[in-house]
């Protein structure tokens, strides 16, 4: 059993209280965030992988004439393709941020 004291803001004053914590409890929590950590660096992968799968699948739909989930197919994956791009987008523009910042 571990404690750790928590500052907890009520109103105009600042209370401590003790928060009791299982040491099982805070190994599932680190697990999770070195889970999250490991998927949030293979995000652009992924989520490119599951735009040409949706490209893949449109095109499977439209030879066989399913029309209707070639289009959903084709809108999934150019939003896919979207999404990577304004992420690569956004990441470029905060590694010029921080390097400012670094300076």
């Amino acid at each position: 059993m571990m404690s750790i004291l928590v500052n907890e803001k009520k109103g105009q004053s600042h209370q401590w209280i003790t928060a009791n914590t299982n040491s099982a409890d805070v190994a599932v929590v680190v697990y999770v965030l070195e889970v999250v950590t490991k998927i949030g660096k293979n995000f652009p992968v992924l989520f490119l992988s599951l735009a040409s799968l949706n490209t893949i699948l449109a095109a499977n739909d439209f030879l066989a004439n399913s029309i209707e989930f070639g289009i959903l197919n084709s809108l999934f994956a150019a939003s896919g393709f979207i999404f990577v791009i304004q992420m690569h987008q956004d990441k470029n523009q905060f590694d010029s941020k921080l390097e400012e910042i670094m300076k």
